[in-house]
């Protein structure tokens, strides 16, 4: 969640557009905390928590092991093999993502994550799916909703880091950034 939450101040530095918009719901809601109640009139926190999933998933690979033999795409895969599922790959798949490599949370108004059932799938899927995915969601809300309410994130200009990826993807230098009152 931490990760997460570095990842979208990133995000959110690069793009003051979407602070803006972040901001102007939060203040709509004229209150100073907020709870699960309150979430459903705050959409662009959940577009943006997800496209700062898709673009830095916190997970980048989920091991699988094959119950039976199969074949995937014309290669055989026997019973008991390790496999990964590439997490970081499905989410910037050319061909199924619009612009993949680009800040775009409006995709998932659109719906371009549900092409198929697992090309969003940032917490997992199915028996396996993330315990923590609604926690996460929630303090990503919370903290973000009481950050951009009253300050402007902030990055060196020019800032471009240098990305550590294991065991979650995070700037090695921890992300220096800003953090501005704003009336």
């Amino acid at each position: 969640t931490t990760a997460s939450l570095v990842n979208a101040c990133y995000e959110l530095g690069r793009h003051p557009h979407w602070q803006r918009r972040l901001r102007e719901e939060a203040r709509a809601l004229g209150k100073d905390t907020i709870g699960q109640e309150d979430f459903d009139a705050l959409p662009s926190f959940s577009l943006v928590f997800n496209e700062t999933q898709r673009l830095h998933s916190s997970v980048p690979l989920f091991p699988r092991r094959s119950i039976n033999a199969c074949e995937l795409s014309g290669v055989e895969i026997p019973a008991d093999t390790l496999l990964m599922n590439a997490i970081t790959y499905n989410h910037v798949m050319p061909g199924w993502w619009t612009e993949p490599q680009r800040f775009d949370p409006e995709r998932f108004e659109r719906g371009e994550h549900k092409q198929h059932a697992f090309l969003f799938h940032p917490f997992g899927g199915g028996a396996h799916k993330c315990i923590g995915m609604h926690f996460a969601q929630m303090v990503f809300r919370i903290f973000m909703y009481h950050i951009l309410i009253g300050h402007e994130i902030q990055l060196r200009p020019g800032y471009d880091p240098d990305w550590q990826y294991i065991p979650m993807p995070k700037p090695k230098d921890h992300l220096p950034l800003r953090l501005v009152p704003v009336k």
